[in-house]
């Protein structure tokens, strides 16, 4: 059948799997492929040699793809573990702001004590005692003032973090 066609003067379309067969029968192949025709220039063996280097093609571009996918899931690694510091951060200062309200309060509470002591003149007959308990009462105005300014920064930074 093939040296039939092969005497064959006109054109031919032929449709066959058979590699043997097609092999010296034609001089363009088409390919039919996602509702596409695609034409090919030489017999079967060019075409199949064609096809493995874009078959290499795209096996290299699914690489690069799949490379893209791996950069791109890195950076999505990056970008939790960026988030999950930023949480551990923004907690550690709510901690530390937490804390800082609590010395307030502590501090503002022994103030509060000492004026009410500080205001009664029974209690200091003695000059000493007064001297020394206002000494203490500066102290703890300097240690609340510090502690007020520390939990300013500490707002300060929670703000910009959220």
């Amino acid at each position: 059948m093939k040296s039939a066609l092969l005497q064959f003067d006109g054109t031919l379309i032929i449709v066959s799997h058979d590699r043997d067969f097609l092999q010296g029968l034609t001089n363009k192949v088409f390919e039919f492929k996602n509702k596409k025709t695609k034409e090919y220039l030489g017999d079967i063996y060019d075409f199949l040699y064609f096809r493995k280097l874009q078959t290499l093609k795209e096996l290299e571009q699914k690489k690069k793809t799949s490379g893209g996918k791996t950069d791109n899931i890195s950076a999505n690694k990056l970008n939790w573990k960026q988030k999950k510091q930023q949480e551990r951060d923004l907690r550690k200062v709510k901690n530390q702001i937490s804390k800082s309200e609590e010395k307030i309060e502590e501090l503002e509470k022994k103030i509060r004590e000492m004026d009410e002591t500080l205001a009664d003149p029974e209690k200091f007959k003695d000059t000493m005692d007064y001297d020394k308990l206002s000494v203490e009462y500066q102290s703890l105005n300097k240690e609340l003032e510090d502690e007020m300014s520390s939990w300013e920064v500490l707002h300060s930074e929670l703000e910009e973090m959220d």
